[in-house]
């Protein structure tokens, strides 16, 4: 498995990674492929198909922690042409799906979820924020005319972590969720902005066409 991990790290067009006695600790090892085909895409062969520029076949031992969830989504990804041979422990995981980077146009039209990133977490456990752990850097919304978004809240400067996300369907963001915060199913977590009114400077002249003849500035 790690000479297909560095095979996948140096090369940027491979058809077919066929693995037949490969073998990991722990499943999560296999995001690193799934990083490196979202990356390297796909391209449109002869014959006017689709294909990924990485493909996964083989079967692979996990002598690690695994979860259902993560076997599944995995095989998945690779067209069901992987399977595992799980000898390891099975853990009880959920997908935690975060959409982000939502840009507002100049219609007014918003456009959720331009990236997406899914990890798995264990069953009970806190619900991660992606961006206080360094996994993202800090999601961006482009500002209005009227207001400028702010990713979560800000306290002496710092992000609060979790306040800038919120649960698809609900308009609070999870720092002041004051029902439960841990991970009991697959979820969906989107970004949470707050505003702020964006104030612009109004100055007086006595004659419009004469620069010099500014008498006063509005404060910003």
């Amino acid at each position: 498995m790690d000479i297909a991990s560095n095979a996948l790290s140096h090369l940027s067009n491979l058809q077919l990674i066929e693995l037949k006695k490969a073998s990991i600790v722990n499943i999560s090892a296999m995001e690193s492929f799934v990083e490196r085909k979202r990356i390297l895409g796909s391209f449109i062969n002869e014959s006017g198909e689709e294909v990924s520029r990485i493909n996964l076949s083989g079967i692979i031992t996990v002598t690690g922690d695994w979860s259902t969830v993560e076997v599944n989504s995995y095989k998945a990804t690779w067209d069901n042409k992987i399977n595992f041979n799980t000898i390891g422990t099975e853990q009880t995981k959920w997908a935690v799906t975060y959409k982000y980077d939502n840009y507002s146009l100049e219609d007014g039209t918003v456009i959720v979820g331009d990236n997406i990133t899914t990890i798995y977490v264990n069953d009970g456990a806190q619900i991660p924020d992606i961006y206080s752990t360094g996994v993202i850097s800090m999601p961006h919304r482009d500002s209005t005319v009227r207001y400028n978004y702010i990713f979560g809240t800000l306290e002496s400067g710092e992000y609060i972590p979790l306040s800038g996300w919120k649960v698809q369907g609900r308009n609070i963001s999870i720092y002041e969720m004051t029902d439960s915060k841990l991970v009991r199913s697959n979820m969906v977590i989107e970004t949470y902005f707050t505003t702020e009114t964006r104030r612009y400077p109004v100055k007086w002249y006595l004659n419009r066409n004469d620069e010099s003849s500014l008498v006063r500035t509005s404060a910003s």
